[in-house]
């Protein structure tokens, strides 16, 4: 660990020496989601934080890194608890024919429409909560961002299947408030 911290401080001072943006996007390539802690503090993400409303490369560098966001309270407070999930519409609202966008919102949809019904025949999920009415509507909106962005098909079974559980469970909570 103490080789490791020596490389890392070393790195910080010759970027400090001469600061270089695309250093850190290509830093920000090749990370697997989490970057030394001083290294992402000291070099990552100011760069990125710069740029998270208008720069396209920011966005998806700190959707890169963002256990390194998760892991930092301050840097998550400071950039007002921004998600993956945020991050990423942000990123095709600027750049919408961005394959790597589109693949990220579409592994990003297929996780949370997974999760939502997961504890079916019971109910629909929404967060650790049963999805209200408005909420089921929430989740057909998913279903068919998600349909849009997978034109290949290969999320046709499970955008099928939440969209039928989704519905059958809006008819159930309808059926609650009549019979109330």
């Amino acid at each position: 660990k103490a080789q490791a911290r020596l490389v890392a401080d070393e790195l910080i001072s010759a970027y400090q020496d001469c600061p270089d943006p695309e250093f850190v996007y290509a830093l920000c390539e090749q990370c697997d989601h989490k970057l030394d802690f001083i290294v992402w503090k000291k070099i990552v993400f100011p760069v990125l934080s710069q740029g998270l409303m208008d720069d396209p490369r920011a966005l998806r560098g700190m959707i890169q890194t963002i256990e390194n966001l998760y892991s930092s309270r301050s840097d998550r407070e400071e950039l007002g608890y921004p998600t993956d999930e945020q991050l990423t519409i942000r990123l095709l609202e600027l750049c919408p024919d961005d394959p790597w966008a589109q693949a990220q919102r579409v592994r990003q949809l297929r996780r949370w429409l997974g999760y939502t019904i997961h504890e079916w025949p019971s109910g629909i999920l929404y967060g650790a909560n049963g999805a209200s009415t408005e909420e089921c509507d929430e989740i057909l909106e998913a279903v068919e961002e998600l349909r849009v962005l997978d034109g290949n098909g290969d999320s046709d079974e499970l955008c099928d299947d939440v969209k039928e559980k989704a519905i059958q469970y809006k008819s159930r909570l309808a059926n609650k408030l009549l019979g109330s």
